[in-house]
Formats: structure tokens, C-alpha cells, sequence
């Protein structure tokens, strides 16, 4: 019995928690958000996509020249985009609600990729509402509520990236911690770091989507190595 404890293995994580195939989603994330703003680019012309509106007039206005099927599949796929990201982030998260210190960045990941999902849901719901909004497609309190969105849609993005970018780095923490990443921990936090900085100047939806294309890489070249 006592030879049994002695030979007793230390608890100690010998395999990656994160799989292949979130790994290489996280990957793809990033190629998805450059086609959604090629496709941005395409729809809106050389003027470039036009400024927020503060009235439903001006929404009008400035959608009457615009094919309106095009902005709408514009703001599916990107709202599809974000819901992928959000989705990914809340993944990585769960996968190592396990390992020291995971659950406090599992309850973060799930809380910060909830909150794309509704802002990718919502942003897409009414702004396609401003869209269609001649003749009216929703009820005028809520074509307020469509604009007033709109008015506050840089609060709302800097909290949603920042956070997921927070949980992101919070991942890689606490791999790093369980040494499933080496050294390339420390650069996916300082990454992590600099990302939240530019969110809290530029909240845009690239930032979370460049730290997880990263992570996914680092993941993937360290794979190999915990297979054995």
C-alpha cells in the first residue's frame, strides 16, 4: 500500500486542453473579419460606408442609392462574423474551466462571448430595420431605439472587444501557468495588453479577431509537442 503511494503521479496537466479544431477556428477568425470589410468596401464604394445616422430622415437618406439586399448581406455576414468570434472566445474559455485558476477565466469568457452574441444578434436586427426603414419596418419607438443604438454603438463595441479580448488573454495566462505554451504565454498577454489599449481608442472588431488568430497559431505549433 504504501509502495502504491509512493509511485502515485504528481497532478500535474500533460495534454492541451484546447483542440485542434478550436484552435484552427480561432485561426480563421481574422481572414473572416478582412473578407467582411473587403465586402464592406465593395458595397459601400469609393465614398466609403456612410456616417452613423442621428435621424430616421437621415437613415433614409442615406441608404435610398444603396442596394439594400447588398448592406443587408453585409450586415449578416459580419453579425455571423462577430457571433463566430464570440462563440470561439467563450469556447476557449470552458476548455480550461479545469486547469488552476480556469474557472475565474471560464465565467469571463462565457460572460464577454454572451455579450457578442446579443451585440452581434441586436446590432444586425435593427440595423437592418434603419435599412428597410422606408416605408417604416418597425414601430416608431423602436426605430428610436434603432437609432439610439446606433448613437452609443462605440461604448457598446469598446466593452464587447475589450472584454473578449480580456478573456482571451486570460486563456493564455492561464495555459501559460500550466506550461502547455511557454514562452509564447508572455507574448500572447503583452498582445492581449496592447489590443485592450487600441479597444479603448479604436474599438473595431479586428482587435479581438488578431489576438485570436494568434493564439490559434501558437496553439497549433504546440500541439505536436503534447501528443507524445
Amino acid at each position: 500500500m504504501s509502495d502504491q503511494v509512493k509511485t502515485r503521479p504528481a497532478p500535474t496537466v500533460t495534454a492541451m486542453p484546447v483542440t485542434q479544431g478550436l484552435a484552427w477556428t480561432a485561426v480563421a477568425i481574422l481572414p473572416l473579419w478582412v473578407g467582411a470589410f473587403l465586402f464592406l468596401t465593395a458595397v459601400a464604394g469609393p465614398g466609403g460606408p456612410p456616417p452613423t445616422p442621428a435621424t430616421l430622415a437621415e437613415a433614409i437618406a442615406q441608404y435610398a442609392d444603396v442596394s439594400t439586399a447588398a448592406w443587408i448581406g453585409w450586415l449578416v455576414f459580419s453579425g455571423a462574423v462577430l457571433a463566430l468570434t464570440s462563440l470561439t472566445v467563450l469556447w476557449l474559455g470552458r476548455s480550461v474551466r479545469d486547469l488552476p485558476g480556469g474557472s475565474v477565466v471560464a465565467v469571463l469568457a462565457t460572460g464577454a462571448g454572451l455579450l457578442g452574441l446579443v451585440d452581434a444578434v441586436v446590432t444586425v436586427y435593427f440595423s437592418i430595420g434603419l435599412k428597410l426603414a422606408d416605408p417604416p419596418s418597425y414601430l416608431p419607438l423602436v426605430e428610436e431605439l434603432a437609432l439610439g443604438l446606433h448613437a452609443v454603438n462605440r461604448w457598446t463595441a469598446m466593452v464587447v472587444y475589450g472584454l473578449l479580448v480580456v478573456a482571451v488573454g486570460g486563456v493564455a495566462v492561464v495555459l501559460g501557468r500550466a506550461r502547455l505554451l511557454g514562452r509564447a504565454a508572455r507574448v500572447l498577454v503583452v498582445a492581449a495588453a496592447v489590443l485592450l489599449a487600441a479597444a479603448l481608442v479604436m474599438p473595431v472588431p479586428m482587435l479581438p479577431a488578431v489576438l485570436t488568430t494568434l493564439f490559434g497559431i501558437v496553439v497549433l505549433r504546440c500541439l505536436p509537442s503534447t501528443r507524445a
